[in-house]
């Protein structure tokens, strides 16, 4: 690919497209549409085409690092005051979402920046790419390991979905209700048998100690009896059911239990992606005090 270095080609890119957009949006349009900057519905983005995108960003990454290994936009990226500066716009973020939860993770400035990040990630990663010793070799579990973690955090989120269904106390229920509000039927059946409340003693104000949902889950072809508690969940065709809450003003007596449903066909990777983590800097904590003994 000569004749064109990385960062004008990304630069031209980015105005042709802006470009575009302002000529074919007029008047109150383009006000209307500026939302798009900073919220997306990154559902559309779901499989396959979330696969689709991370093979081009894998083969990105690849063409920078094959073809431009020296480029300035290769040698901005992986600059440390540029990879400090977007890890802690992430940190930020990520502790605003965990007080006030306003899904920053789908702005288009949480994407940019987890997708910079990735970029970055790697091509050190290529950089380093060479089992030849066995502190690299660590090096790499433990970096391809957060990269898998991150990518299928970001190529996920399309796929996963998060309802809440109240089930009242003897009855079936299968319609649930997104973040948004509206109807999901599920591919199986709730029904609540028991649900159960204890609180801790001497104490007037009456605070929880413990909330149990005793359910049966049904669908054609199995049933399924199981318990809830909070941290203490149950799992039934791919699908994750936590306890969320129940009638509060009610308390014991409380007539339903509302239920999170979860369904995260990604987080198999995640999970892999944390063994690499854990096995790479495990073994740097093994290997670098063996490595002194020898010396």
């Amino acid at each position: 690919m000569p004749g064109i270095s990385p960062d004008k080609y990304f630069f031209c890119f980015f105005c042709i497209t802006f470009k575009l957009y302002i000529k074919n949006s007029q008047g109150p349009i383009v006000l209307y549409h500026m939302e798009y900057l900073f919220y997306n519905d990154i559902g559309v983005f779901a499989f396959p085409l979330n696969l689709i995108g991370g093979l081009f960003l894998v083969s990105g990454i690849w063409i920078l690092y094959h073809y431009y290994p020296e480029s300035s936009l290769v040698h901005r990226l992986t600059s440390m005051p540029v990879t400090l500066s977007i890890c802690g716009l992430l940190i930020l973020f990520l502790v605003i979402e965990g007080i006030w939860a306003l899904q920053l993770f789908k702005t288009w400035i949480f994407i940019l920046l987890l997708l910079s990040l990735l970029i970055i990630l790697g091509l050190v990663i290529l950089k380093r790419l060479s089992f030849s010793s066995g502190r690299n070799s660590l090096f790499l579990l433990n970096h391809g390991g957060l990269w898998i973690i991150l990518a299928s955090a970001l190529l996920g989120t399309p796929d996963r979905e998060e309802y809440k269904i109240i089930v009242p106390l003897g009855e079936k229920e299968y319609y649930a209700v997104d973040r948004q509000g509206g109807l999901h039927p599920l591919p199986f059946t709730i029904r609540l048998d028991k649900f159960e409340l204890e609180y801790y003693p001497e104490t007037e104000a009456h605070i929880p100690k413990r909330f149990c949902s005793t359910i049966t889950v049904e669908n054609r072809s199995q049933t399924k009896q199981c318990s809830i508690e909070v941290n203490a969940p149950a799992r039934f065709e791919g699908y994750t059911l936590y306890q969320d809450g129940y009638d509060t003003k009610a308390g014991s007596t409380s007539q339903y239990s509302i239920l999170l449903v979860v369904r995260d066909p990604w987080i198999y990777p995640v999970y892999f992606g944390i063994f690499l983590l854990f096995a790479g800097a495990g073994g740097l904590m093994i290997y670098e005090p063996i490595k002194k003994t020898n010396l």
